[in-house]
């Protein structure tokens, strides 16, 4: 009797022990949340740490950007914008977006730069593409 008495009491307590684990179990849980949250805040705060590092690098406007916006507008390629900055350097135009303006003042800095040094036939060949891009306009309905 006695035996199975201790048993008992052994399992009774056992029984005790597994109450309380189960107790903190959700304590536990409550804690992940929190560890959730601050991974989620750190994440926030990387990303806006990113967006304001790269606005802040974007190039002060000046003469060049000016220049690389229009050509982005008017989708005038890399080596294009390169041409035109190079046309209006030799042509020595304070602004070089004043190419966009006419034909005339395209016609005139080209003139003037080809004056300087004449340009290659792969440089020629991406002037008339420019140009094309400039001041061609297609009726489309």
């Amino acid at each position: 009797m006695s035996e199975l008495l201790s048993t008992l009491l052994f399992a009774e307590t056992r029984f005790s022990e597994l109450n309380l684990e189960f107790k903190e179990a959700p304590i536990e849980q409550a804690q992940s949340y929190w560890i959730w949250f601050v991974v989620g805040l750190v994440i926030c705060v990387i990303v806006i740490g990113w967006r304001i590092r790269t606005a802040s690098q974007k190039k002060p406007i000046g003469p060049s950007s000016m220049l690389g916006e229009l050509c982005g507008a008017h989708r005038i390629n890399a080596e294009g914008s390169r041409l035109l900055q190079l046309i209006a350097t030799r042509a020595q135009l304070e602004q070089p977006a004043v190419l966009f303006l006419g034909e005339t003042i395209f016609d005139e800095a080209l003139e003037r730069a080809a004056e300087e040094i004449p340009f290659k036939p792969d440089q020629e060949k991406c002037i008339a593409m420019v140009r094309r891009r400039l001041f061609e306009t297609e009726m489309h309905c």
